[in-house]
């Protein structure tokens, strides 16, 4: 059989024509343009609809109609979570309706009153923050116009939001003016299907019943022959196996594994080139990939609270590892979803390594330290990932769409509220020995050493001796000003330095208050009364609501103490400054250095800033560094979470229980009583009775292989989805899926195996009329490759790809990123620990998800902020001139060029159909073949130069030489390094690497 695919340009159309070469079915706009390399032409041009006067107006009207239409589900998403938090919590209380306060007469608690403006008119210029009052007002960069008003001003990253939300057009879904406190919008779409049981119902009978191989097909046949279509035929087996290689362990087969499977005739072919798939250990790289998009994998925290923490998250790699893991094994599903919400509740043995699952938690962005952002971010990947419901919106009223009351929304809250991040994480696997441990012990020695003496220099700058001085202090802040000097210059201690005490007592954060909460509660007892409410307040502080927030430490040394005054409650920390315990005395320098940072120079503060990054980077890439887990434990006291209303942290309503949503569960649902409740929420979740599990994770599965999910939206299934395209199909797999022990490889094996999967993807331009998105599969879709695969494939030509499983990440750059991290220059200054570079698979390259590599967002990367089950697929001409102009693209065409089988080739003819074979996984064409032949003959010239392997003259095309800008005078170029030109066949094989063909999958 004739194979299917065909050599097209870079950004055209197959020969063939196809009217929907891509699965969502939209026409390309760009020009049709034979692919030339210097002249030549290496694939033909392509014909190409023109663009109808029509289509155009149509185009241009909705462009300019944007900002007017409905919020899209990602713009809500981003109001839901980000935009409504920030106006609750700041602006509503001066600016709303329902506050009884309308100062300047502003509304900000609904979109027309924003759109009319106050008293000087409007704020918001959707499109154009520049121009937006508001956006002016937040950034403070007129004195006398300032929001939030009293110095109470956003953060970097609550401005920056607000500003990303202007730029889109300002969407907004608050369309009617608020009439009360909290409105109801949570009993909407009970009957939604996707709340409904999961039914196994049986296939309907078919008139095709040659076409069918399994169950899968006579669902997919009974709803073409409803309307009127049929499926295509079988594809040849080089696109099956092309197809199925990338689809299950995201890498070419070789030639010789082609040619193995064109020689097996038995019918059982397929079926055991699937097995061998299944088994390979690539197979979890692939797959654990996919997951990884669900879980906004990053190796970074995003918005960090840089005074206390590194931008690091030194240890998510083993994250990371456990699910390439447990993919291989194919580890149950049902178990898959406990360890990742609470393997530290679950039995384990000696095996500590399933703790690494709870990274899915702990990897997501740190928010600036803001707890109930964490806990935001930890509900919305968990009921998305797992659920594929959008519990998030319901943070400040009720979900607008689907059945979830705000009160399910802070059930949740209170099972993440009542889990905690241990300082020290656990070791999980075996630690290294040998050279490279010892290396690692002396580097870790030696930068704990300069970190431990420059914090303490730090902290004796601003606060003196404090472990002989801390209640001279203390003390000193409780007598009259008039006094100090002299009592401080009695004592020894500086009397310039208590100012930097008094500092600490009111804004030192939340480690200060860890130790100095009992100090601040007691010097508000008026003296009179001291001696009658100080020792009540003590008696009962082990048991305060605010204890489990007191450093052990402190609860200790008030224990059975019965001060009389605040000098003796300074007595009382003077004494426990200098106690000698060393966990304890670590403890109080970190405190006093997070205090300490606010008020030193930019110089020094940056300095140690530096040395926690590499102290982590440290941890990050050493061979020899431990491997922990990213945990997350039950706290000493779990509890409850109040509403709060409108999301308004200080605005408390109802305490609701912790327990399972009302929709899943029912109105009785027990409450959650063992420890934080995770283990059983995830229980709840991967009970079979859950209608939604078994069917999100189906659907996620179905569309890595089809393109598209029988559900468009993976992370979605409430009431804003569309419909399932076959509902049947749906529940029958989510069924069989439970019945198969939650086995995911099973389950690739029905859709494999089935003719549905096995079709060509050949086009029938009146079945493309009728369903033109092929959602109802009487085709196969044409899918492009991920950056992954076409990282992948490119070094696995060039026969340099290391195919090691696991480890520490690698630097994705190629030398090439330019970090926009403040404090850079310091950091390289103060540490030289950085990413290794290694030709490995890209699911091993480092992802920061603040500053995210350029050629990831160039080719559609996941986003690490938030859960992604389907990436966003563009087309520009970046993707082109990386493929055309990138180092590793250019050194891997070298490779395959100077590769043994290439060079033993006893004519051009077999060198092409070699480089076809190897790219392709076909045979050429004749015309192919002669095309080809023209094109290297090309650079056959009398005179020899460049690589001695060649023999053809090699093709200009240095990388970064050339350069003609205009510089001073007396400024030579800068060096850099020189790159051989690319030799005729070198520049053939590049040719053959820029089509469509090498990025697409039939």
């Amino acid at each position: 059989m004739h194979s299917e695919r065909e050599t097209v340009s870079v950004f055209g159309r197959s020969r063939r024509e196809e009217a929907h070469l891509f699965s969502d079915g939209n026409q390309s706009l760009l020009t049709s343009a034979p692919t030339r390399f210097n002249g030549k032409v290496v694939a033909s041009p392509l014909r190409q609809n023109p663009i109808s006067a029509t289509f155009l107006l149509v185009f241009l009207s909705t462009l300019a109609s944007a900002f007017a239409a409905e919020p899209t589900k990602v713009q809500l998403e981003l109001f839901e979570n980000k935009i409504r938090p920030i106006f609750a919590e700041n602006c509503y209380k001066c600016h709303s309706p329902a506050k009884g306060k309308i100062k300047g007469g502003l509304e900000l608690d609904w979109k027309g009153g924003w759109e009319r403006g106050g008293d000087s008119g409007p704020v918001i210029v959707p499109g154009d923050p520049e121009k937006s009052p508001l956006i002016k007002a937040v950034r403070y960069k007129d004195p006398d116009l300032q929001m939030p008003p009293k110095g109470e001003k956003l953060s970097e990253s609550q401005i920056n939001d607000l500003v990303a939300w202007v730029k889109m057009g300002a969407p907004d879904p608050r369309t009617a003016r608020p009439r009360g406190e909290n409105s109801a919008y949570g009993g909407n779409g009970k009957d939604h299907w996707a709340f409904k049981p999961v039914k196994k119902t049986q296939p309907a009978a078919v008139k095709n019943e040659t076409w069918i191989r399994n169950d899968v097909d006579r669902f997919i046949v009974a709803r073409l022959e409803e309307n009127g279509m049929a499926p295509n035929e079988p594809a040849d087996k080089r696109t099956l196996i092309r197809r199925v290689y990338y689809d299950l362990i995201g890498l070419p087969p070789t030639p010789e594994e082609v040619e193995d499977f064109l020689a097996d005739d038995s019918p059982q072919a397929f079926e055991r080139l699937v097995d061998k798939l299944l088994a390979s250990p690539h197979y979890g790289e692939r797959w654990g990939r996919h997951w990884l998009d669900v879980a906004r994998y990053s190796d970074s925290k995003g918005q960090f609270d840089r005074r206390r923490e590194s931008s690091l998250y030194p240890y998510a790699w083993t994250y990371r590892d456990y699910v390439i893991r447990a993919f291989n094994d194919d580890k149950p599903y049902d178990r898959f979803i406990l360890e990742q919400l609470a393997a530290d509740r679950l039995a384990r043995g000696s095996d500590q390594s399933a703790l690494a699952a709870l990274g899915f938690l702990t990897v997501g962005d740190h928010f600036n330290g803001n707890p109930n952002d964490i806990i935001n971010d930890r509900i919305d990947v968990t009921s998305k990932a797992f659920l594929g419901l959008t519990v998030s919106c319901a943070r400040c009223h009720d979900h607008k769409f689907d059945p979830i009351p705000q009160a399910d929304y802070y059930s949740l809250h209170g099972i993440f509220a009542s889990s905690v991040e241990p300082p020290v994480k656990p070791v999980v696997g075996n630690s290294a020995s040998g050279t490279n441990r010892q290396d690692y012990l002396t580097k870790r020695g030696e930068l704990d050493g300069r970190i431990r003496n420059v914090e303490t220099q730090i902290v004796m700058t601003v606060f003196g001796d404090y472990r002989r001085l801390a209640g001279v202090y203390r003390c000193a802040t409780a007598i009259p000003v008039k006094h100090r000097d002299a009592y401080l210059a009695n004592s020894g201690a500086d009397p310039d330095l208590l100012q930097n005490w008094q500092r600490l007592l009111k804004a030192g954060g939340r480690q200060a208050a860890s130790i100095f909460g009992p100090w601040n509660f007691l010097s508000r007892i008026p003296p009179g009364k001291f001696e009658v409410q100080a020792p009540r307040f003590l008696a009962n502080l082990e048991t305060h609501e605010r204890a489990r927030l007191l450093n052990p430490n402190v609860v200790q040394a008030f224990k059975g103490a019965r001060p009389r005054s605040m000098a003796e409650v300074a007595a009382i920390y003077g004494a426990l400054f200098a106690k000698s315990n060393p966990a304890w005395q670590a403890t109080l320098a970190s405190g006093l250095s997070d205090a300490a940072l606010r008020v030193v120079p930019n110089r020094q503060r940056a300095q140690v800033f530096a040395l926690r990054e590499q102290s982590d980077m440290l941890e990050m890439v050493h061979p020899g560094a431990p491997a922990r887990a990213m945990v997350l434990q039950d706290g000493p006291t779990p509890k409850d979470s109040p509403i709060f209303i409108r999301g308004e942290a200080e605005n408390h309503g109802d305490v609701v229980p912790r327990r399972f949503l009302e929709i899943l569960s029912g109105p009785n649902r027990r409450a959650f009583s063992g420890g934080s409740g995770r283990l059983e929420l995830a229980q709840a979740i991967a009970n079979r009775n859950n209608p939604l599990t078994a069917r999100v994770l189906v659907n996620r599965v179905w569309l890595h292989h089809f393109g598209a999910g029988l559900v468009t939206t993976p992370d979605d299934l409430g009431n804003q989805s569309a419909p399932p395209s076959h509902p049947e199909l749906l529940d029958y797999l989510a069924a069989r899926f439970m019945e198969d022990g939650w086995s995911v490889k099973k389950l690739h094996r029905i859709i494999l195996l089935s003719a549905t999967y096995q079709q060509s993807s050949r086009n029938n331009p009146a079945y493309a009329e009728k369903d033109p998105y092929n959602r109802l599969l009487w085709r196969a879709n044409v899918r492009r490759l991920e950056f992954e695969p076409l990282r992948d494939s490119i070094l696995y030509l060039g026969g340099k790809l290391d195919l090691t499983i696991g480890g520490h990440p690698i630097d994705l750059s190629e030398g090439t990123h330019m970090t926009q991290k403040r404090f850079q220059a310091i950091m390289n200054r103060y540490g030289k620990i950085n990413l290794p570079t290694a030709p490995r698979r890209t699911i091993y390259g480092y992802i920061d998800r603040a500053d995210l590599v350029e050629v990831l967002n160039t080719f559609d990367f996941a986003s690490p902020d938030m859960p992604m089950g389907k990436r966003y697929e563009t087309t520009v001409p970046q993707q082109a001139l990386f493929l055309m102009n990138s180092p590793l693209v250019i050194e891997q065409v070298r490779n395959v060029v100077n590769r043994p089988q290439f060079k033993n080739q006893k004519t051009d003819e077999d060198r092409i159909r070699y480089l076809y074979q190897l790219f392709f996984q076909r045979l050429p064409l004749e015309e192919e073949i002669r095309d080809g032949k023209e094109f290297v003959s090309a650079y056959r010239q009398p005179e020899k130069t460049g690589s001695p392997d060649s023999d053809l003259r090699p093709v200009s095309n240095e990388i970064g030489q050339h350069d003609t800008r205009r510089r001073p005078a007396g400024k030579s170029a800068p060096s850099g390094p020189v790159r051989k030109p690319l030799s005729g066949w070198q520049e053939y094989a590049h040719a053959l690497l820029l089509t469509n063909e090498a990025s697409f999958v039939n």
